[in-house]
């Protein structure tokens, strides 16, 4: 961490923006020690098993993703189940059964990240507390997550600008982050 200089802020807060896998180290941190035990035991029975989510792990030593993937890329682990068990967790994180508002309400906060990013369906990009959020340039109010690593690409969104509960994931092996993602909006633009 200090070759990252992990220990000092980038931005005043509320001033800057950032991406940092580091900061999700910190959060695993803090849920081990406000939890009393390690990570995926801590989302086993605070998230998975309450909102009904089945065949999802998480993975955290090199034998636990396969195919030579290289930890450094997310050394502080990574869900990983089927497709549609990522977005049924968006769709039920979102619906408000888990969460108490106050605290959904503070996780879909917007914080610009600037405009338009070229190749990405955003007209007005933001991020919540871990979830992309914004408008996208076909009008449709989202929030979701987009990751790449090593060979693939994954996109989870769920369209928060309509009366039902919308929710699309798409997986490339190999695919371009800003093509995956538009694919997974343009079906929830469609919806």
């Amino acid at each position: 961490m200090a070759r990252c200089n992990a220990d000092r802020l980038l931005f005043a807060p509320g001033t800057g923006w950032a991406y940092s896998n580091i900061g999700y180290f910190h959060v695993l941190q803090l849920i081990e020690q406000e939890c009393g035990r390690p990570l995926g035991a801590a989302l086993q029975d605070l998230v998975l098993s309450p909102l009904c989510i089945g065949h999802v792990r998480l993975a955290e030593r090199r034998e636990d993703f396969g195919r030579g993937y290289d930890l450094k890329w997310v050394y502080h682990g990574l869900l990983m189940g089927p497709l549609r068990q990522a977005a049924l967790l968006l769709q039920r994180l979102l619906a408000g059964n888990l969460l108490p508002q106050p605290l959904l309400s503070e996780m879909l906060d917007r914080y610009s990240v600037g405009g338009p990013i070229p190749g990405r369906p955003w007209k007005a990009p933001a991020y919540g507390l871990g979830l992309m959020i914004g408008n996208t340039t076909g009008g449709a109010s989202i929030a979701g997550h987009t990751g790449g690593g090593p060979g693939s690409v994954v996109a989870v969104y769920h369209r928060l600008d309509t009366g039902s509960a919308v929710t699309a994931a798409t997986f490339d092996a190999g695919g371009i982050e800003g093509t995956v993602e538009t694919a997974c909006v343009t079906m929830l633009e469609a919806a």
